[in-house]
């Protein structure tokens, strides 16, 4: 082993042993890490921030480079060889190296240091030491990503925005246009007496009207359905289906869907007002997209995946492209055009979904093949001391 007792930090500065004594001092009491390490490679002196974040609190290491500390403090080796890397690219460039490193702990928790390593040389050119400063910016690199997250997801509203600022005045005027052309169309029948289509007129009239309501409530509720849920309480998954079922009664009748319900279903903590019209949404969608061939035949229930409780919508549809089946959730997005809705319900579906802190997928086989939504809600379990937002 290299002679600790013939190096010192004098040798970096050419200090007198007063000046050393007030250097050691000085990095001693600073919070920051500070290491010093001559122009091989071999420590000289570390405060105890140092020491103690690479497990060499009771370690003399002085003399020794970093790989003989990577064997001693096996834990931080990944550490010390980042520590080799870096110090032999300042010494090389011959210019101060500033990058972050991430330290974890054996007992878990994590830390981001922002690592600045100052070289050293002599008159001649040769390496005369190595200065590593570091100072703990786990809390900044937090702010500064949950803030990078907070601009893509205002950046990702934006865009849902103003995608749904073009499309809205659209879909508000194609029923609207029916409407007044049907109106005309009866008035001028009525002066000339001809009244052999008025029924069918007015029909067409009403479902235009119905077609103007329904988006116009859509719009309602997804201007709502992202906002904060209130009213977080344990919800029987299993009732909320049944009564989601009895809900859309008619539908299903005139459809000849047959529903059934897993009685097992995991029990959640949700709103349950915004998790049966999330219900709601996903049912009529099954039977909406039902395959010409038969009858819906749509199953709900829940089963674990990768340690989440899943709940799923399960039909024999006509199934979703794979191209298709990443934007289905997007607004005013919709596999089948002629199909009635405004393209709004899985986007509705997806934000309360998200306003709960659970996520929401669909899987298809392909063409009429059917159709799988999963999503995830907190188990009374884990939403033990959670605030959901």
């Amino acid at each position: 082993m290299n002679d600790i007792n013939s190096i010192n930090i004098g040798d970096i500065f050419g200090s007198t042993g007063k000046q050393h004594s007030l250097i050691a001092s000085f990095i001693e009491k600073t919070p920051d890490i500070i290491c010093f390490k001559d122009g091989h490679g071999r420590w000289l002196e570390a405060n105890t921030t140092c020491l103690e974040l690479l497990g060499l609190s009771h370690i003399e290491y002085r003399g020794r480079n970093d790989e003989e500390l990577a064997l001693i403090a096996p834990f931080y080796r990944n550490i010390f060889k980042n520590n080799r890397v870096s110090d032999r690219y300042a010494l090389q460039k011959k210019i101060p190296v500033r990058h972050k490193v991430l330290v974890r702990k054996p007992d878990g928790s994590q830390f981001v240091f922002d690592i600045l390593r100052i070289p050293l040389f002599h008159d001649d050119g040769r390496p005369r030491g190595i200065i590593t400063v570091g100072r703990d910016d786990t809390l900044r690199d937090r702010v500064e990503r949950e803030h990078q997250m907070l601009i893509d997801d205002l950046m990702k509203k934006f865009r849902e925005l103003e995608k749904l600022t073009l499309s809205v005045p659209h879909d508000l005027k194609n029923p609207v246009i029916t409407i007044k052309s049907f109106i005309r169309l009866i008035i001028d029948n009525v002066r000339s007496g001809n009244l052999d289509t008025l029924e069918e007129d007015l029909l067409r009239i009403e479902k235009a009207a119905c077609r103007l309501e329904n988006l116009t409530e859509d719009l309602i509720k997804l201007t709502k359905s992202g906002r904060a849920v209130s009213d977080i309480k344990l919800i029987s998954m299993h009732q909320l289906a049944k009564e989601s079922v009895q809900h859309l009664h008619n539908l299903l009748e005139e459809t000849g869907a047959v529903i059934s319900i897993q009685e097992d279903i995991f029990p959640a903590m949700g709103d349950p007002v915004r998790i049966t019209q999330v219900l709601l949404n996903l049912i009529e969608n099954a039977v909406k997209y039902s395959s010409p061939a038969g009858s819906p035949r749509i199953k709900i229930g829940s089963c674990r995946h990768k340690g989440e409780q899943v709940y799923f919508i399960k039909d024999n549809g006509m199934g979703i492209g794979k191209k298709d089946i990443e934007k289905i959730f997007e607004l005013y997005n919709q596999v089948d055009c002629s199909s009635r809705g405004c393209g709004l319900g899985l986007a509705l579906v997806k934000s309360v979904i998200e306003a709960h802190g659970g996520h929401i997928w669909a899987e298809s086989a392909g063409k009429n093949r059917g159709t799988t939504f999963y999503f995830t809600l907190p188990s009374p379990e884990a939403a033990k001391g959670k605030v959901i937002q």
